[in-house]
């Protein structure tokens, strides 16, 4: 929309960068823009940055009543006093319509919050989203949901009785809630990654993503890495990225199933180094020229040369592991493939030629090199070949890598549970394996209003709903399904996971956002309409209307341009004309 010009000035963050009624600005005072110079442009000393392209001036509060009109007393975060914060941004809020859509306000914190209950682990803005008993957690760059200690201090699998927020909580034994992924591994979010700070990036040029590590200079990264700004302009993030904009040959693993996924198979990994080094001892998978190259497995072990069709290793070449039977004689006529001569992984294959012993095992996906995942990695490419247990599974929409189980404890991280398989992919986590059968490694969470940012866990109704402030897990809705309290059934387009857009569908819909005439600093997703109309005192929450007295007392019922292009009659408040 065009910018207008109100006839009242509404505190906001927009008018500080405009000035006020074209008088010249006074830099340092409260809500003054501290971008570029952080608390040295502040008369207070302390500038508030709410994310890398918005920063004002802020000071020390008591109560709200220590800050002007559209500020609110409110704490910044973890072991930090309370300061002025300008309601409607940030996720600061006095009442709901300071709030996004979907999301309302705790006003015993003044923060906003999506009205829904997590389990451990979920992340978090208030304790109302933990369930009875639990809270809000706040550990160093998370919040997540912890609930509270059974009888005697019991917790789940991979949590621990600790003090917290409200007395003893279950928390996680590793002290964070996010994966913990290493450096250079494979990873869709931020939140698979070690520590926070420590983020998932993307080459531009490959399109691979891995995981990073948060640095200062370069002393703090591995060989061969360098740590590098990836605002481009001194900002940071700052983030340990490889010098060869690859993560290929890098390692840091010390067990087997690691080493495998960083290194492939019948490779090691040269720790001092941090480079991985395939064998060269004749063993399975093992580096070679010939078959004599061959022999450290079974003197009939051959050299086999990856002909897999689409491989990004075709042509190499790696020994094998004679699976044949049934042989008769020195020329091995007659021989068949005996796949229970190959362990998991691998398969017993023809490989092509007319000498003896023409069976011998491979990788099930043609290719010795590295890209294994573990519990828990992407199998979305070559399916069961892409996991080092050579089960991949499928969770709501996505596939990932899991292993067999009868119990929780088997999945070996409190992330997952072992729940009944069904049919050859899937499972249902309402039940555990029967007695005797064996289940599946699933993720936790990813149930109606679980969090679905990119590094959480697959919704296992396969919706995940952005609200543009935030995404959560969804379900379909319709008369004959219909939502939970403080859900309602909207329309929403769904979208491939290559990102084009595929139907229509009604979803659940988190109730609350900004009502008529409340602030949109946030953009249209504040508004329950999704409707924002720009002013120069501040942008304001509008509503769809076909006459005067379908708005509040004193604004107009008009057509006005939207930022598409196209005109819808909406309300507008006093001062502004269409």
């Amino acid at each position: 929309m065009p910018s207008r010009r109100s006839g009242q000035l509404v505190a906001s963050l927009l008018w500080i960068s405009l000035g006020c009624n074209g008088g010249s600005r006074q830099l340092g005072l409260l809500g003054a823009d501290c971008l570029s110079s952080g608390d040295a442009a502040c008369s207070s000393g302390q500038c508030l940055a709410l994310d890398s392209s918005t920063a004002y001036c802020t000071q020390s509060c008591l109560a709200s009543v220590d800050c002007p009109p559209g500020f609110l007393c409110a704490a910044a975060g973890t072991n930090q006093g309370k300061i002025c914060q300008a309601g409607g941004a940030g996720g600061v809020c006095g009442l709901d319509d300071d709030c996004p859509a979907g999301l309302k306000c705790d006003s015993s914190l003044s923060r906003c919050y999506i009205p829904v209950t997590r389990s451990s682990c979920g992340p978090c803005t208030s304790d109302l989203q933990c369930g009875a008993g639990g809270s809000c957690h706040a550990e160093v760059g998370e919040h997540f949901c912890a609930s509270a200690c059974g009888t005697g201090g019991a917790c789940a699998p991979g949590y621990a009785c600790g003090a917290a927020e409200g007395g003893q909580r279950c928390l996680p034994r590793n002290g964070s809630c996010r994966g913990g992924r290493p450096l250079c591994a494979p990873c869709k979010g931020d939140l698979e990654c070690g520590k926070p700070g420590d983020l998932c990036v993307r080459n531009l040029q490959s399109q691979a993503t891995f995981c990073a590590l948060r640095c200062a200079t370069a002393l703090d990264c591995a060989k061969g890495f360098s740590c590098i700004d990836l605002s481009g302009k001194g900002s940071g993030p700052n983030q340990c990225v490889p010098d060869s904009g690859t993560c290929a040959g890098y390692c840091d693993a010390t067990d087997a199933v690691n080493t495998q996924r960083e290194c492939g198979l019948g490779a090691s990994c040269d720790l001092p180094n941090h480079l991985c080094k395939r064998a060269t001892n004749g063993s399975l998978c093992a580096d070679c020229k010939t078959d004599d190259d061959c022999t450290g497995t079974t003197p009939t072990a051959r050299c086999v040369v990856n002909r897999t069709a689409g491989s990004p290793h075709l042509g190499e070449q790696f020994c094998g592991s004679d699976c044949s039977s049934n042989c008769t004689g020195t020329s091995g006529a007659g021989c068949i493939a005996d796949a229970t001569k190959c362990t998991a992984q691998f398969s017993c294959s023809g490989i092509g030629r007319s000498d003896t012993w023409p069976f011998q095992c491979v990788p099930l996906r043609g290719s010795c090199e590295s890209g294994f995942g573990k519990l828990g990695d992407s199998c979305e490419k070559s399916g069961a070949s892409d996991c080092g247990s050579a089960i991949c599974a499928q969770f709501g929409t996505e596939h990932r890598c899991t292993q067999s189980c009868v119990a929780d404890g088997d999945c070996g991280d409190a992330r997952f549970r072992c729940c009944a398989g069904v049919g050859s992919s899937k499972y249902d986590c309402t039940r555990g394996p029967t007695a005797g059968a064996a289940g599946v490694c699933a993720p936790t969470g990813g149930s109606f209003g679980d969090d679905c940012a990119p590094g959480s866990p697959p919704c296992q109704e396969g919706l995940c709903l952005d609200l543009g402030t935030a995404q959560l897990c969804t379900r379909a809705c319709d008369k004959s399904q219909t939502c939970s309290a403080s859900f309602s059934c909207q329309s929403a387009t769904l979208r491939q996971s290559d990102g084009t857009l595929a139907s229509v569908v009604n979803v659940c819909f988190p109730d609350g956002g900004g009502g008529v005439g409340s602030s949109c600093a946030f953009g249209p997703a504040a508004c329950k309409t999704h409707l924002c109309l720009k002013k120069e005192s501040g942008n304001v929450c509008t509503q769809p209307c076909k006459i005067n007295s379908d708005c509040p007392a004193q604004w107009n019922c008009a057509e006005e341009s939207m930022p598409d292009g196209s005109r819808v009659t909406v309300c507008l408040p006093p001062g502004v004309t269409p």
